[in-house]
């Protein structure tokens, strides 16, 4: 009898845990309930999963799949930092109601994953825009018009019954996520693209664990930051960076949307 799991799969460099566990509990033939029960996580409580697991709790884990302590490092790095800077948990991650997280995605890198996953970033509220191809983020299947979640139980989401067990699915219609023609950046005025680079760079302070105030100066530690930005602007939800609002507004005007007031 072992003291470990098998078959255990591989996390992908910047995975989120959430996306990682669902991926486990897949290959473990259980629902993601029974696992997080195994590993004592409160199985009620999904949406702090990507902001707790981290730590001694995470390094248990790590050993418990016999896994190098590197592995999830990029996931532990910011989720760390954000406790640092955010312990009374004003900004952070996508959740709906009902104790559901989920996330936006790119289409375009959905198509390119060998692993289809869920990177840590798109949890963020503040990651709006793919750098790697230069478009907004998906927030919503563009078949059905539904939220995909992380963590899910993949094996028996609708995508799963169908045959589908990946994040690369719809989990509710079983489409093809990477199917979805993003909006390019480029269709964006000046200031909107500021907001999008703003998120690009709160995400790398939470990685590297430090900032610059206006990219310049010296280095800061990240418990200062709260003090030159307002912290509630990582966490709002702005509709005229939403792609489904942007295609209606251009369906219903023939034209880009331009010059809002941003806050």
């Amino acid at each position: 009898m072992t003291n470990f799991l098998v078959n255990v799969p591989e996390p992908q460099l910047f995975e989120a845990a959430s996306s990682w566990l669902s991926r486990l509990a897949l290959s473990q033939g259980i629902s993601l309930t029974e696992l997080m029960a195994f590993l004592h996580l409160d199985p009620r409580d999904r949406m702090h999963l990507d902001r707790d697991l981290r730590d001694a709790r995470l390094s248990e884990l790590r050993a418990l799949c016999k896994l190098p302590q590197t592995v999830l490092q990029v996931h532990e790095r910011i989720a760390c930092s954000l406790e640092k800077l955010d312990p009374e948990r004003l900004v952070g991650f996508l959740n709906m109601s009902e104790s559901k997280a989920i996330f936006r995605y790119c289409p375009a890198c959905l198509r390119e994953m060998r692993v289809p996953h869920v990177p840590i970033h798109w949890r963020f509220i503040a990651w709006r825009w793919c750098p790697m191809h230069d478009c907004l983020m998906e927030e919503v299947c563009h078949h059905c018009g539904r939220a995909q979640h992380s963590p899910v139980d993949l094996a028996i989401a609708d995508s799963g019954k169908s045959g589908f067990p990946w994040f690369s699915r719809c989990q509710h219609c079983s489409r093809s996520l990477g199917e979805a023609i993003p909006i390019s950046a480029r269709e964006l005025s000046h200031a909107e693209r500021y907001v999008l680079e703003q998120g690009r760079a709160f995400l790398a302070s939470m990685f590297h664990g430090h900032y610059r105030n206006g990219g310049i100066g010296a280095i800061s530690d990240l418990v200062n930051l709260s003090s030159h930005v307002r912290l509630k602007t990582f966490s709002q939800e702005l509709k005229f960076l939403s792609p489904a609002w942007r295609r209606e507004w251009m369906s219903e005007n023939g034209r880009t949307p331009r010059n809002f007031n941003l806050f």
